[in-house]
């Protein structure tokens, strides 16, 4: 119902994304780019935290409730807004891992009788070694709130903290230049559920704090403006060489 990059404009994500440039292990989830496949599958969106869903039209979405509409959006468009009954978490605190086959992770997150509370996956090359599992653990009794955020940088507090080594996911995909701190202590960023930020945090832990910093990307700008300035320099010197010559010849 809106196109091009206007929501984000207004600071709402969507699950699609904006330009197109979303990473594969997230489309592989999704069922492939520009293709969607596993978006008809109710129990991702939960995993996803989709909490509102904006159409042309009225449906019945399982789940979802009619809060808006039909009214014409900024594009002309006729629009409805549904919300979900009860608004999935965009973190959550899970008591358990397993390490699998990477090829198996996506179909199992797909079946209903996964619950995303109880635990959650790694791919085998995921450098954690979570505990053995003989059994579907209980929920964890810690939450987690997000006390602040903004792009790049989120504080997550855990109230009440978990009693035993958790793992603490968000609905945001991994890239390796998040940076994640516990209680002020370095942690390490994985990836978890296919594609999600997965951080391991011990008993009695209060306060993640997640940034994204890339040394990558500070060497590439330095690079650039250098480049800019031996370019201008090229560029401007030999003028201004001309212009002052004869009269430093002339003294």
């Amino acid at each position: 119902m809106y196109g091009w990059s206007i929501l984000m404009v207004y600071g709402i994500p969507q699950v699609l994304g904006y330009h197109g440039t979303e990473l594969r292990a997230y489309d592989d989830l999704l069922g492939g780019k520009n293709e969607w496949r596993n978006l008809n599958q109710a129990q991702l969106w939960r995993l996803l935290a989709i909490r509102y869903i904006l159409v042309g039209d009225s449906v019945n979405v399982p789940g979802y409730h009619h809060v808006l509409g039909p009214v014409v959006n900024a594009l002309g468009r006729r629009t409805y807004l549904y919300e979900a009954d009860s608004p999935p978490p965009y973190v959550r605190v899970i008591p358990a891992a397993v390490k699998g086959e990477a090829d198996r992770i996506i179909p199992t997150l797909l079946d209903p009788r996964l619950d995303y509370d109880r635990l959650v996956l790694f791919a085998p090359d995921e450098p954690v070694n979570p505990l053995p599992v003989d059994s579907m653990p209980h929920p964890s009794p810690a939450r987690a709130q997000v006390a602040a955020w903004e792009p790049g940088r989120m504080t997550i507090t855990l109230d009440p903290p978990p009693p035993e080594r958790s793992y603490v996911l968000v609905a945001e995909n991994w890239y390796l230049d998040w940076h994640a701190t516990v209680d002020g202590v370095d942690a390490p960023v994985l990836r978890g559920d296919q594609t999600f930020i997965t951080v391991p945090v011990p008993a009695g832990a209060r306060r993640l704090e997640l940034v994204y910093r890339s040394s990558r990307y500070r060497l590439g700008r330095m690079v650039s403006i250098l480049a800019t300035l031996i370019v201008a320099g090229f560029l401007v010197g030999p003028p201004l060489t001309k212009r002052f010559a004869p009269g430093l010849n002339h003294g």
